[in-house]
């Protein structure tokens, strides 16, 4: 023990610059941070502001300087440091160092989050897991990454071209992500995404305890590469197709589908829209579908369970033994019981297009679905100033000249559907506007995973902004939200994931391709686009 303060003193001694400029930062985004949270503040390009604007860039990066000095104080690449002749103990002196990061990094941080809350009106012993949860976070991903790196290197020019192998790496295995088949796509499954953060923590804490007990660099060199390319791997050979099918299964026998579908032939072609994607690579295809949900009785609170659509798989199969897919492509769409028809869209290669488009295809379609009973319902009314949400978080009214909710939250991306009637608003009509009817709908967080008590990152206020949107595409803009105008907000519970599937024989694809507007307003050209969907 006496060993380990001996240690801990040295190295205040030696980095209180570097302490006190870690804790000026925390100290001014403190102070800074709530003022964010104006609903009505609008963008501010005076350099002072610029400079706030960096704040939350610039305090990671302090903490980070801060444990990349404190690690290399004893530095532990090579063997003729000064401060092996030392009577020093290699456990004593990793405890230090631990001690010095929770002391000066983990126990200011969870200050200033308390204190960041209680600012926001929500108590922080209220939400004690969710403070210990964003520490536990921020513990095994840049604290353990930055401790890891620094344990490698020898100086400050070897850290950073560490830190910018690990961001190219990074980028490389993300790109990977999005050309393997089927990966994009939410399998419901924590594999092979618990798998990675295991891998990656466990070997970045086994590369810190094996370079202060042994100092094998290039050992612990070798085994953070062995695990950036066992994630690579990972990434290619994860049976992604299997894990869907597995989430998504079909009903069985005798078991009623959450939907049924039909390819209706008879409907209209695909109206214009925009979108993303690279026209160059590939075209949206709309099919126009028949529909029917297998809708529960109303909850208590007179609230359907809901329907949406996850993913779509489209497979096709030409005349001459011509075979090609879509792969599975995520999305979230939220169907409506009052709604019998639906156009379903999905991107397809622009050189299986130019294939096929003037061919009679047959096509096989499977939906990945998921049922929702809606719980909690809670009515408001939008108040002047400031008003609960309870279960969801403050809000506001913010930018008068199109008035929309501002709002924030503890901790966490609140998750909830709401819903408010378009003849209800209470915003004066504007003349020009085509005015909206029927039931407006507005959706957030994660519907599918909201297990834990806090989101990753430095600020433990959420900021977020319900937009009612119309779910039949009525309007390009969001529903503006006034002062006395009613709202109902519900909490979504996923209870089935299923796959739906169906066939639509002898179509030829050019006739459903979805063509965008051109600057008169048409619909015109041959470029793919799509229509999001609230």
């Amino acid at each position: 023990m006496t060993q380990i303060l001996h240690i801990f003193r040295k190295d205040v001694r030696h980095h209180w610059p570097e302490i006190v400029a870690s804790l000026a930062l925390l100290a001014l985004y403190t102070w800074h941070e709530p003022r964010t949270w104006a609903p009505n503040r609008g963008f501010e390009g005076d350099f002072l502001s610029l400079l706030f604007g960096l704040l939350p860039v610039l305090l990671p990066a302090s903490w980070c300087f801060l444990i990349l000095r404190v690690v290399h104080g004893e530095n532990l690449v090579g063997d003729r440091q000064f401060w092996v002749t030392r009577p020093y103990e290699w456990p004593a002196l990793l405890i230090a160092k631990v001690l010095f990061v929770l002391l000066f990094l983990n126990v200011p941080f969870f200050i200033a989050d308390a204190i960041l809350l209680a600012e926001a009106s929500f108590p922080p012993a209220s939400h004690l897991p969710g403070l210990l949860f964003m520490q536990l976070l921020a513990v095994v991903t840049w604290i353990l990454l930055t401790a890891t790196l620094a344990a490698v290197t020898r100086s400050i020019g070897q850290f950073l071209l560490a830190v910018l192998g690990v961001f190219l790496c990074a980028m490389g295995i993300s790109s990977l992500n999005s050309v393997v088949p089927n990966a994009e796509m939410h399998s419901n499954s924590p594999f092979p995404g618990a798998l990675y953060v295991l891998l990656l923590a466990g070997t970045s804490a086994f590369v810190v305890l094996w370079q202060y007990a042994r100092r094998l660099t290039w050992q612990s060199r070798l085994a953070l590469c062995a695990a950036a390319a066992a994630v690579a791997i990972l990434t290619a050979a994860t049976p992604y197709r299997t894990l869907i099918a597995r989430a998504y299964p079909l009903p069985p026998n005798g078991q009623q589908s959450l939907a049924q579908f039909a390819f209706d032939s008879a409907a209209e072609p695909p109206h214009g829209g925009t979108s993303t994607f690279d026209k160059q690579k590939g075209v949206d295809i709309q099919l126009p579908l028949r529909m029917s949900l297998s809708m529960s009785e109303p909850t208590s609170g007179g609230q359907n369970d809901l329907v949406v659509i996850r993913g779509i798989f489209v497979a096709i199969e030409g005349p001459d033994g011509f075979r090609a897919n879509s792969q599975w492509q995520g999305e979230f769409s939220i169907l409506q019981p009052d709604t019998d028809h639906w156009w379903e869209g999905f991107w397809l290669d622009k050189k299986i297009f130019d294939r096929i488009k003037s061919e009679p295809v047959n096509l096989h379609v499977s939906l990945a679905l998921t049922g929702y009973h809606i719980e909690n319902k809670r009515d408001i009314t939008v108040q002047s100033g400031e008003f609960e949400i309870p279960g969801i978080g403050i809000c506001a009214i913010a930018r008068p000249d199109w008035p929309y909710l501002s709002c924030r939250a503890p901790l966490k991306r609140p998750v909830f559907f709401a819903t408010s009637d378009a003849e209800s608003s209470t915003c004066p009509s504007v003349a020009g506007e085509k005015p909206l009817t029927g039931l407006l709908l507005a959706n957030n967080g994660d519907w599918d995973d909201d297990s834990t008590p806090a989101d990753f990152g430095i600020d433990p206020v959420i900021g977020f902004s319900p937009q009612f949107w119309s779910p039949h595409g009525a309007n390009d803009k969001p529903w503006k939200v006034c002062p006395g105008t009613p709202m109902s907000f519900a909490s979504p519970k996923p209870y089935q994931y299923s796959r739906v599937e169906f066939d639509a024989a002898g179509i030829r694809l050019r006739d459903y391709l979805l063509k965008p507007f051109n600057e008169s307003g048409s619909v015109g050209g041959e470029t793919g686009v799509s229509v999001s969907v609230p």
